[in-house]
């Protein structure tokens, strides 16, 4: 007598359904990649492990060299001290946004109360006639929005805007300029609240002191924003990123230091690239590249000798191998 099979059994003796099928093709697909192999345990040791190296040419230089002596690359760049914009700088942008933003209203709004009064459609057309400029409004209309309102209060307001503009852009791009405006701003205005001050008069003591308090919060303000817009240098040294931690991420750099035409920056994480990815034919000609440019034909040759071993039918084996044949002497092919 036959035993009635389980419901596992049953289930797993069921014919899948496409629905079924589909999901799984689905899931595999989705499956993460393997995980790329680990690089050797002690990495090649030879001339490129000096990082006083040029990270142009690899020529040797001092530590306090400020060009190569053989390429006449600089060797020291200007960072900032602060690297992400910091909160006080966007507090600061959203006061000057502010600072920019009132008088730009107050402009329309007296363009749009004078043209109301005097029946103009189409309030910018008064521009050019307070800018003296000449427009297309008559004469005797633009005399009677002189009075309605007068043209200095409109000539301030157009002075202001560009430069409170110009003053929010250079904010937020960090020109140093701006902050020693600022700087200078602060301190007038505190010059001009003490000699209000110094009227001994009541109107004078609190316009005064109100100015006094608020050129202290700009400079305190200012204290905290130095950072944003001052620089400190520092010497490119011949070694791998920081943030270039695994294969490709090695390779991504190298790419990135070539096209900077820094070979000898480039050659030192391709190389790292070829130790962590050694059957991908684009790290070993890219550092075949790189080598070449370092005029190191040797190694390049080597590079090249194994991105043949990977790919023997690649164009691009066959043009690296014709320039190393015309560059190398003729005593050592590649």
């Amino acid at each position: 007598m036959n035993e009635k099979p389980t419901a596992e059994v049953a289930r797993s003796q069921k014919p899948v359904s496409p629905a079924a099928a589909i999901l799984r093709q689905d899931f595999d697909r989705r499956r993460p990649p393997p995980a790329e192999p680990e690089p050797p345990s002690t990495p090649p040791q030879d001339e490129f492990d000096d990082e006083y190296l040029c990270p142009y040419c690899a020529a040797k230089t001092q530590p306090d060299d400020r060009k190569c002596p053989a390429c006449g690359s600089k060797l020291w760049v200007k960072i900032r001290r602060r690297e992400e914009r910091s909160s006080w700088l966007w507090v600061a942008l959203s006061v000057q946004m502010a600072i920019t933003f009132w008088p730009a209203a107050a402009f329309l709004a007296m363009l749009a109360y004078a043209a109301d009064k005097l029946g103009i459609a189409n309030p910018l057309t008064l521009v050019p006639a307070y800018l003296g400029l000449p427009g297309s409004v008559p004469p005797e209309v633009v005399n009677a929005a002189f009075e309605l309102v007068p043209r200095p209060f409109i000539l301030v307001l157009a002075f202001y805007l560009p430069l409170s503009l110009t003053m929010f852009i250079g904010l937020y791009l960090r020109w140093k300029p701006i902050f020693f405006m600022l700087l200078f701003s602060s301190l007038l205005t505190f010059v001009l609240a003490g000699a209000g001050m110094a009227l001994h008069q009541e109107i004078g003591l609190t316009c005064g002191g109100g100015g006094v308090i608020l050129a202290l919060l700009m400079a305190l303000l200012l204290f905290q924003l130095e950072d944003d817009f001052f620089f400190d240098e520092k010497r490119i040294l011949l070694s791998v990123d920081r943030g270039a931690k695994r294969g490709l991420d090695f390779f991504v750099h190298g790419r990135r230091y070539a096209r900077q035409k820094m070979w000898a920056m480039a050659a030192i994480h391709l190389r790292r690239a070829v130790a962590w990815l050694p059957g991908q034919i684009d790290c070993h000609l890219e550092l075949a590249v790189a080598y070449t440019y370092l005029k190191r034909y040797d190694l390049a040759a080597e590079a090249l000798a194994a991105a043949r071993r990977i790919n023997p039918d690649d164009p691009r084996v066959e043009e690296l191998a014709a320039l190393l044949g015309s560059l190398c002497p003729a005593d050592s092919p590649p």
